[in-house]
């Protein structure tokens, strides 16, 4: 054999070797998509059994007086403030927590309290701003309180926007502030 005929079969070889190596990473990069992707929809389900379980099936417990209700609100906005952190960590897609906002906006224009499906009643001892109000100095973080008061009052759009953008967040609260 000829040493260009050697070179040549050297650079096929390589050449082979690379593309395995190419198809390789694409197949890992979309097989860590996918198991991404599946997780994400476990956490978003997870969320939603939580949700359900606190709203449907507990919540009746919680309405027989004030300090219960108060309770329930901690317990409900605690659960929001965990969707808004897996949703900043990227665990949550933004679609779904979109839909999320869009009950938490209605909720708060319509300022009723949670209403149990079960009894088809909603508990009449605390209103869902107030709810919030007294919820919100018991979260842990103060990031998400600042989201949902831009969300309150300036709606889903611009709260998203303002979660991806601190100095937006900040100028939002400021403007709040004063």
């Amino acid at each position: 054999m000829s040493q260009d005929t050697v070179v040549i079969m050297q650079l096929v070889v390589t050449a082979a070797t690379a593309g395995v190596l190419l198809a390789s990473c694409i197949i890992a990069y979309r097989s860590l998509a996918l198991s991404r992707l599946l997780k994400a929809v476990e956490i978003s389900m997870e969320m939603e059994a939580k949700f359900n379980r606190l709203v449907h099936q507990d919540g009746p417990n919680y309405w027989t007086n004030e300090p219960r209700t108060r309770a329930f609100y901690v317990a409900f906005w605690r659960l929001q403030c965990d969707q808004y952190k897996l949703w900043r960590m990227g665990m949550i897609p933004s679609a779904f927590i979109r839909a999320w906002l869009e009950h938490r906006k209605e909720e708060f224009i319509g300022n009723q309290s949670i209403v149990s499906s079960e009894t088809n009643t909603a508990p009449t001892l605390i209103s869902y701003i107030d709810g919030w109000k007294f919820a919100r100095g018991k979260l842990p973080n103060s990031d998400f309180v600042q989201f949902m008061d831009v969300l309150q009052r300036d709606g889903v759009d611009l709260a998203i926007r303002a979660a991806r953008d601190p100095r937006l967040m900040s100028r939002l609260s400021q403007r709040r502030a004063a």
